[in-house]
């Protein structure tokens, strides 16, 4: 397995981490929030969306980037199983995006990501890691909407 392939496998896990983490959830949990400040699992799901999407339009066309226009009043106002679907067609398309224009490239080729140049690996592994911040965000939430739930043993 070439370093690219492993890169993208690290997100799909990273991602299949996300659906783990929100199995089963009640519906009160998706929107609970211990204080203001913090997303609820739903508005993290959203902002999940937002940065999938950002990786691609923020390449094709790096000076027309507008945040919030990336996921639609709809979308925002989906069921979470609909956020999920939508998840799981985004990372789809990111992984396309990244196949088709940089699969064969140097893993030093430039790449443009959140708002700065970086070689192609470290974009990926740092999507890897903005998934994995955002799942730990997702563990604290459902463990603190329910203190029966063991990280260590949910499905």
């Amino acid at each position: 397995m070439s370093i690219f392939e492993l890169a993208l496998t690290q997100l799909r896990a990273q991602r299949n981490e996300l659906r783990r983490l929100t199995h089963n959830l009640h519906e009160a949990q998706w929107d609970y929030q211990p204080y203001k400040q913090l997303n609820s699992i739903r508005t993290t799901l959203i902002h999940l969306l937002i940065v999938d999407r950002s990786a691609i339009v923020k390449m094709e066309d790096p000076m027309n980037f507008q945040w919030d226009t990336l996921v639609t009043e709809e979308e925002r106002q989906s069921s979470p199983a609909k956020l999920l679907d939508l998840l799981d067609v985004s990372l789809s398309n990111f992984e396309s995006h990244y196949r088709q224009n940089y699969q064969s490239q140097s893993l030093d080729t430039p790449v443009e990501l959140f708002g700065s140049e970086r070689p192609l690996l470290s974009a990926l592994f740092n999507m890897a890691a903005e998934y994995g911040y955002h799942n730990g965000q997702i563990s604290f939430l459902r463990q603190a909407s329910d203190t029966s739930w063991d990280f260590y043993t949910a499905e």
